[in-house]
């Protein structure tokens, strides 16, 4: 499947969160929660997409499913900081 990239920016002000999860439904509820306490969201199904996007920004912290179907979490963390990511990282399982 094609690596879908979902960004909320409802709230402007708010820090930048990055959700790499591959379940829809958990994307929904982290994103709607996020959104609901000020944060501006950007949603990824895999860590390739989310490497990608790094170029043109980077978030405050990277919120990234233990358990994605082509990846472990702990891989696509250790991606993300090989690729320059300093953020903080947080881990959902």
């Amino acid at each position: 499947h094609s690596p879908a990239r979902t960004p909320h920016a409802h709230a402007s002000c708010g820090p930048l969160v990055w959700l790499i999860d591959d379940c829809a439904m958990a994307r929904r509820l982290c994103e709607r929660r996020l959104l609901q306490a000020g944060a501006v969201v950007t949603s990824f199904v895999d860590s390739a997409a989310a490497l990608h996007a790094l170029a043109a920004a980077s978030p405050h912290i990277c919120l990234v499913d233990v358990h994605l179907e082509h990846e472990t979490g702990l891989r696509a963390a250790a991606n993300l900081r090989t690729a320059g990511f300093r953020g903080m990282l947080a881990f959902l399982t």
